[in-house]
């Protein structure tokens, strides 16, 4: 049953997923051509301002999820109930935090703005933004329970069809009107309406939900819980201030219309994490599952088949960034908006080790590992700051790059599958984290020649059309994965992958039979 909810969690998330792509990229292409790139800087400093904000939250979403998964399992409605309600109060306290912050925030707006933007109602624009972000937690806590309850599809095919009928209003009314408060109100009524469904669709998959009068939960129970939501607000802390203040520090340093161009290769970033964490977050409450019901030897087994898979993913979306972000952006957004390769670099490098994290934290999160390496945020986020102001000045976009890259290392590349294997495994866990460094490195290495391999043909290919941009992606897809399969088909990694495949196909094809006979 695990498998056969991420399964469809999955092929339902990157399915719906795709048409998105292609109509926020559109969207994206007409709004460069109907606003000026001081717009788009505007966009990802505000985002990245109010990301910030979020902090308010506390980790509350992941530890709620965390604590939701015994009593969904055993189909405690009491204690769902409880919880639940408890979440909502939580998240109204948020909400609220949130608005004041923003509100305390902007009267020193100026300071991350190196050079001020010719825009009218910059302060309007601002609160639109503000007000969206705080009404976003008045309702968003209920979608918490359906994906804890391994049913996250329904959560992406309600956001992905807004998200379709968004970028298409979007670009109708930048076309008739061009205004960019009409864009932004789009954006907002769009995220209201996702969140109105959502809530109204756990209402009705869990009726005991909308029982007014309820005990409160257990004193034991909230000192747990905020326990995890005390631990995870470091890890939400790390996580949000390292994300969101790349674009503030480029700003402040180096430009707002600097953030503006950079801010199109972080559109076509998060698209591919999105699209990569529907698959790895297709696993995320199987794994809590799997934590509660098996062994550590099959927890660890299982842990090692999607690491796997994870880096066949996120080491080929890497080598088809590197040859292909380029001729893609300046395809769709004009040369004006093409940064240097030695840039593009270090954001696919950022973006290789970002993702072969995520399967590690992954399996923290269902163990509830949070307390352990709680300190682990502090160092991350001051080695980022430090390194990212002290090299913004002479390097520009790249030295902020390299902050987030170097503080990664130093700190989340280790202190995670650290913590993981020794108290999330335990058994031979210093072996283990041993071979796991080793594996990363052959990895990482290997990954890079044929990345390296691939955009090197890729270059005899001339022209800049959308068929060259397509047959570059061919020959990269014939050269990595080629190259990479060759190399690890006799690894451990590779057969349990191999066998796990092999068994899903033969379980659909028994399936399928069983479903024929009369």
């Amino acid at each position: 049953m695990r498998t056969k909810y991420s399964i469809i969690n999955m092929l339902v998330s990157v399915g719906g997923q795709i048409p998105n792509l292609v109509l926020a990229f559109l969207a994206r292409a007409v709004f460069v051509r109907c606003l000026s790139a001081e717009y788009l800087g505007v966009n990802g400093l505000f985002s990245n301002l109010l990301g910030i904000l979020s902090l308010a939250e506390l980790g509350i979403g992941s530890a709620m999820c965390y604590s939701l998964y015994d009593p969904l399992a055993r189909k405690d409605e009491e204690t769902i109930g409880q919880l639940m309600d408890l979440y909502r109060l939580l998240y109204r306290i948020v909400a609220a935090a949130v608005l004041a912050g923003g509100i305390c925030l902007f009267p020193f707006m100026d300071l991350f703005i190196k050079e001020q933007p010719d825009i009218e109602g910059l302060g309007f624009i601002y609160f639109m933004y503000l007000g969206n972000s705080a009404a976003s937690y008045l309702l968003s806590y209920k979608q918490t329970i359906i994906l804890a309850d391994q049913k996250a599809y329904i959560n992406a095919a309600c956001s992905q069809i807004i998200q379709m009928a968004k970028s298409v209003l979007q670009i109708f009314v930048l076309l008739l009107t061009g205004s960019f408060y009409a864009y932004l109100a789009v954006q907002i009524f769009c995220s209201l309406l996702t969140n109105l469904i959502l809530s109204k669709k756990a209402d009705s998959l869990y009726p005991y939900l909308r029982t007014k009068k309820r005990p409160p939960a257990r004193p034991e129970v909230r000192k747990e819980l905020f326990r995890k939501i005390g631990a995870m607000f470091f890890h939400k802390m790390g996580s949000i201030l390292v994300m969101n203040t790349d674009n503030l520090v480029i700003s402040a340093f180096v430009g707002l219309v600097q953030v503006g161009v950079y801010s199109n290769y972080l559109m076509v970033l998060n698209h591919v994490k999105t699209l990569c964490s529907y698959v790895y977050g297709a696993f995320t409450a199987g794994i809590g599952n799997l934590f509660a019901l098996e062994q550590p030897q099959v927890v660890y087994r299982t842990y090692r088949t999607l690491n796997y898979l994870m880096y066949l993913i996120f080491g080929y979306c890497s080598a088809a960034l590197f040859s292909l972000f380029s001729p893609f952006i300046c395809l769709v957004f004009g040369e004006n908006y093409v940064l240097p390769m030695r840039t593009v670099f270090l954001v696919t490098l950022n973006f290789y080790i970002w993702g072969m994290r995520q399967i590690t934290l992954k399996f923290r999160d269902a163990r509830g590992l949070f307390w352990y390496d709680r300190y682990k945020p502090f160092f991350e986020v001051a080695l980022n700051l430090f390194i990212s102001v002290w090299l913004a000045g002479p390097m520009g976009i790249d030295g902020v790059i390299l902050g987030t890259i170097f503080s990664s290392l130093m700190t989340n590349f280790w202190v995670e599958p650290y913590v993981f294997l020794r108290y999330g495994i335990r058994e031979k866990w210093k072996i283990r984290l041993f071979q796991y460094f080793l594996t990363w490195f052959f990895w990482f290495f290997l990954a890079a020649f044929a990345a390296g391999a691939a955009y090197w043909l890729s270059g005899f290919l001339p022209g800049e059309s959308f068929l060259c941009l397509i047959a570059r992606g061919i020959c990269v897809t014939a050269v990595y994965l080629p190259s990479v399969l060759l190399f690890t088909c006799r690894t451990e990694e590779f057969k349990m992958l191999s066998e796990r495949m092999v068994s899903l196909i033969r379980e659909g094809i028994e399936k399928r039979k069983g479903s024929r006979l009369p």
